[in-house]
């Protein structure tokens, strides 16, 4: 008898009918007064535990919406630690098209803090290979101090040299673990 209707009653007819029924139980029988007490104890459990589960999933909502924000924030603010990591990065693909004497469009410059395990790795490449690319106009080990150029560069090697120190200082200052700043994105 759940389908009955009683959204025609007023507040106050709902508290008499409710009244008149446990008045009803009461004069019937202890068995029926039992039963009744028993369905009202089991319906308020039922509508507590109804409020409390819409309770529980409002926070639930909540807190998944709060995760979702610091999630997004957090995203944002990695895309903005990027941004000027590229920045601070493309000060220098600059410096090397000045001193290779091509177009800072046509250069790669590719900073990895560990590259297969060997340890950094600084590479500037020629055109948009990005960080994919076997041959390297320059090829610099910060740990060994070395630096290898394409044979057209090795007149400016000395240059170069103190290009890629001051380089790998400004992306070890700046704790980067790997960038790729193309020019062609400039």
């Amino acid at each position: 008898m759940t389908d009955l209707d009683f959204s025609d009653l007023t507040n106050d007819q709902i508290v008499e009918l409710a009244a008149a029924l446990a008045h009803e139980a009461l004069r019937r029988s202890p068995a029926t007064a039992a039963a009744f007490e028993a369905a009202l104890v089991s319906e308020k459990e039922r509508v507590a535990a109804a409020a409390r589960g819409a309770e529980a999933a409002k926070h639930a909502a909540l807190r998944a919406a709060q995760e979702r924000a610091q999630e997004i924030e957090a995203a944002n603010q990695r895309e903005i630690r990027r941004q000027q990591d590229r920045d601070a990065m493309a000060a220098f693909l600059r410096a090397a098209a000045r001193i290779t004497g091509r177009s800072e469009k046509d250069l790669t410059l590719v900073w990895n803090s560990n590259l297969n395990g060997l340890g950094p790795r600084l590479h500037l490449n020629a055109g948009t290979t990005g960080d994919i690319s076997r041959w390297h106009l320059v090829n610099y080990d910060p740990r060994k101090q070395m630096l290898r150029t394409t044979p057209g560069l090795s007149a400016k090697t000395s240059e170069l040299l103190a290009w890629a120190r001051e380089t790998t200082a400004g992306a070890q200052a700046l704790n980067l673990g790997r960038v790729v700043v193309q020019g062609v994105e400039l």
